[in-house]
C-alpha cells in the first residue's frame, strides 16, 4: 500500500478489518507482521518509508472517493519507527500492548504525518514528482493473547536474513525447496488458502512433486522457532 508521499500527508493508503472478537480491556496482546519495501513495477515508487504499523479503533473507518481524508492519528499500538528500504528481505515487526478499550477494528498503514515519519530514496530512475512516494508490502499479520502465539522478534523487530528458495520458478513437474531447517513445518497453499502439501524437511532442502497440481500461483510457508518465512512460486504448462 502507499505509505508516504513527499510534500503531502494526504496520500496514505490503509487496510482495515473487523476483529473476530472485541479486545478485552486490561488484557495484554501480542502482535506481529512482516513488511517489505516495494520498488519498480508499473508504479515505480522511488522512496521507502518508516512508521508502518497497526492501529486499533472502536469504529469502522470507511472511505470513498471524494470523501474528506481520514485524519492521521500520529499513533499506533505497534509500529516500526525506522525506514524499511530492504526490497529483498522481509522485516518482522512485533510488539505487545495492553488494551485500554474494547477495540473492534484493526487498521494497517502509516498513521504518522511527514513531520514524524521519514523516507529514503531507493530508486533514482526518474525525477517525475509523483514518483516520490513509498509503497510497503505487508504479510502474515498475527494477533494473540499468547506470548508464543505469534512470531516475536528479539526486542521490537528483526530481519529475516535467510530466505527460502524454490527452484525452478516458474516450475512444471517438481520443485526443490532450499534454505530450510529440520525444525520447521512446511506448508504449500494456493491462492484460495487450500493446503496442497504439508510436512517437515529431513534436511536443508526438500523436493515436492507438483506435476498434477493446477497451474497458477502458490505460496510456500516455513514456520519454526525463528518465525515464519513465505515465498511465492508459479506453476506453468
Amino acid at each position: 500500500m502507499w505509505t508516504y508521499f513527499q510534500g503531502s500527508n494526504l496520500w496514505h493508503e490503509m487496510i482495515g478489518a473487523d476483529l473476530v472478537d472485541p479486545l478485552e480491556i486490561g488484557t495484554t496482546y501480542y502482535l506481529s507482521f512482516y513488511i517489505n519495501a516495494a520498488a519498480g513495477g508499473t508504479e515505480w515508487p522511488m522512496l521507502a518509508s518508516s512508521h508502518f504499523g497497526a492501529l486499533f479503533t472502536m469504529d469502522a473507518q470507511e472511505w470513498e472517493n471524494d470523501d474528506p481524508s481520514w485524519p492521521l492519528r500520529n499513533q499506533a499500538q505497534v509500529y516500526h519507527d525506522q525506514v524499511m528500504g530492504d526490497t529483498a528481505n522481509w522485516l518482522l515487526v512485533s510488539g505487545s500492548f495492553v488494551a485500554d478499550s474494547a477495540y473492534r477494528y484493526i487498521i494497517l498503514g502509516n498513521h504518522f504525518s511527514n513531520a514524524i515519519a521519514e523516507a529514503d530514496t531507493i530508486i533514482t530512475q526518474d525525477s517525475t514528482a509523483f514518483l516520490y512516494r513509498a509503497y510497503t508490502y505487508v504479510d502474515q499479520l498475527c494477533l494473540s493473547v499468547d506470548p508464543e502465539g505469534c512470531p516475536m522478534a528479539q526486542g521490537i523487530d528483526g530481519l529475516v536474513m535467510e530466505p527460502i528458495s524454490v527452484y525452478p520458478n516458474p516450475a512444471s513437474g517438481a520443485i526443490e525447496v532450499g534454505g530450510l531447517t529440520t525444525e520447521e513445518e512446511v506448508m504449500v497453499v494456493d491462492g484460495t488458502g487450500r493446503v496442497h502439501w504439508h510436512g517437515k524437511p529431513t534436511g536443508e532442502s526438500l523436493r515436492v512433486n507438483v506435476r498434477t497440481w493446477a497451474r497458477g500461483c502458490y505460496f510456500l510457508m516455513a514456520a519454526g522457532t525463528g518465525g515464519r518465512r513465505t515465498l511465492k512460486f508459479v506453476l506453468i504448462e
